[in-house]
């Protein structure tokens, strides 16, 4: 089975900026590694972009930190687990940086293994990511510096991002909150 994306419409407009995100989708995809789903074609159609991908069956971070949230929060040997499941693979990945480990972005398949895909989704402006059915607020708690001020990422990038999922799977709260984005902005740049 496929999953088939569309490239958000204001990202395929912008020649640089879409070129750098199908180079890192094509960079991931030549990585080869079992647990980074990449983008196996890119196609288009009267000015859309689609992507296709594998489609992974099993439950991302964010479902998964949702159960948990019922219970409390995960046990440190089980939430160190997950991190050392995602840091392999970027480790394999290097020196690709993934930039965008939002919980949606990691998904475990039925075996438990995580997986990674939408490397390059850090070039979608901060307010156009998040999807349908991801909270504004979620997707701004998971946003690094460098995204919220639309800068280039880095393998740093990943290991705050890892730093603020680490968190969250340990306390069963987000690293960063606040009543609106304004306010998490406002944490963000705090913490660089």
């Amino acid at each position: 089975a496929l999953a088939v994306k569309i490239l958000h419409p204001e990202l395929a407009a912008d020649e640089s900026r879409r070129d750098a995100f199908l180079s890192i989708s094509r960079q991931a995809q030549a990585i080869g590694h079992p647990q980074v789903v990449g983008v196996e074609e890119i196609c288009s159609d009267a000015g859309q972009i689609y992507l296709v991908s594998p489609l992974l069956e099993g439950v991302d971070l964010t479902q998964l930190m949702g159960r948990v949230r019922s219970v409390g929060s995960l046990s440190t040997p089980s939430a160190l687990q997950i991190i050392r499941q995602i840091c392999t693979v970027l480790d394999a990945c290097a020196p690709l940086p993934h930039g965008a480990l939002w919980p949606e972005n990691i998904i475990f398949d039925w075996a438990g293994t995580a997986h990674l895909l939408d490397f390059g989704a850090w070039l979608m402006p901060i307010d156009h990511v998040a999807a349908a059915d991801v909270d504004p607020i979620h997707r701004y708690a998971h946003c690094t510096p460098e995204h919220m001020r639309g800068q280039p990422v880095t393998s740093a990038t990943d290991v705050f991002s890892l730093g603020v999922l680490l968190f969250e799977l340990l306390t069963g709260d987000p690293l960063f909150s606040g009543r609106d984005a304004n306010r998490l902005i406002e944490s963000f740049g705090n913490a660089a």
